[in-house]
C-alpha cells in the first residue's frame, strides 16, 4: 500500500534502524516529519497556495453522489486560515470558503446562487480543511496537543499512532509510516448531516513542490459515501486577492467563482 508511493530516493535517508524507533519520542517524531515535509522554514514560508485537479464522489452524501468526478481547485492563505474550494457540476461553479471567521457556500446545482452562512457543523469542518500545512505543523500555536501511543500495524505498514486533540477537543488519529514520517491514513470523528461518524483519510503520492512534499491524491471514506481528490498541479506562493475568500453580498453572489 503505502511503500508503493511516489517518494523522492532521497528520503530512503530518514529511515531508522528498529532500536533507534522504539527509542524516539512525540518530539522526535514531529521533528522528523517536519524535516521529510522539507523543513519548518520551507513550511513557514507558503504563503498562498492553488491546487487543480479532479474529485470522484461516491455514494450517497451531499444530494450529489452517484460516482461523478468533477474539476476542482482550492485556494489558501495559510497565515490567514483561509480557504476557498471551488467546482463544477453540469456546467455551474460551487464555492465553499472561509475566511478565517465565516464559512459560506454557493450551491448553483441546488439552485442556491445566493452566498449563504454555513451552519456550525460545516463550519468547523472547513476550519479544520484550511490548515493548509496540516494538523502536525506548528502545532502548539494552533492549540493542538499531540501525544505518540506507539506503533501499529496498519495493512502491513509499520507507522506511528499519534493522538491529535485540538483546541475545541476534537480527536483525530495520525499515521506516520515509520521509514519516511509521511501522514498516509488519519481517523477521525466529523458530523454529517447532524450526525457524528468516523471517517478515514487515506494520504497518496507525494510530489515535491518547490522543495516540499505534498499529498497529491487524499481520499475520504465515511459510512454512505466516499470522495477521493487527485491534484495535477500544485502552486505554492500564488498571488491571491483576499476578497476571494471573503463572503460576497447578495448583488454580487452571482459574481463569484
Amino acid at each position: 500500500m503505502f511503500k508503493q508511493l511516489g517518494f523522492t530516493a532521497v528520503l530512503a535517508t530518514l529511515a531508522l534502524s528498529p532500536w533507534v524507533m522504539a527509542e524516539e519520542s512525540v518530539d522526535q517524531v514531529i521533528a522528523s516529519h517536519l524535516e521529510a515535509r522539507g523543513g519548518l522554514d520551507k513550511l513557514n514560508a507558503i504563503n498562498s497556495a492553488r491546487l487543480s485537479g479532479d474529485m470522484s464522489m461516491g455514494g450517497g452524501h451531499g444530494g450529489h453522489g452517484g460516482g461523478m468526478t468533477v474539476p476542482i481547485v482550492a485556494e489558501y492563505q495559510p497565515a490567514q486560515n483561509r480557504l476557498r474550494f471551488e467546482y463544477v457540476i453540469q456546467g455551474k461553479t460551487a464555492v465553499r470558503a472561509f475566511d478565517g471567521k465565516t464559512g459560506w457556500t454557493v450551491q448553483p446545482f441546488l439552485s442556491k446562487t445566493e452566498p449563504e452562512r454555513m451552519a456550525e457543523d460545516d463550519l468547523q469542518k472547513i476550519r479544520r480543511q484550511a490548515d493548509f500545512l496540516g494538523a502536525l505543523v506548528n502545532h502548539q500555536e494552533k492549540g493542538h496537543r499531540i501525544e505518540l501511543e506507539g506503533t501499529e500495524d496498519v495493512e502491513g505498514t509499520e507507522a506511528f499512532k499519534l493522538k491529535v486533540t485540538r483546541e475545541n477537543g476534537d480527536i483525530s488519529y495520525y499515521f506516520l509510516d515509520t521509514d519516511y514520517y509521511l501522514p498516509f491514513q488519519v481517523i477521525s470523528s466529523t458530523v454529517i448531516q447532524g450526525r457524528k461518524v468516523k471517517t478515514v483519510t487515506t494520504l497518496g503520492d507525494y510530489k515535491e513542490v518547490d522543495g516540499v512534499l505534498f499529498a497529491h491524491s487524499v481520499a475520504v471514506s465515511f459510512p454512505g459515501g466516499s470522495q477521493t481528490v487527485t491534484y495535477n498541479k500544485i502552486e505554492l506562493n500564488v498571488e491571491l486577492a483576499d476578497d476571494r475568500f471573503t463572503m460576497p453580498t447578495r448583488t454580487s453572489a452571482n459574481t463569484a467563482g
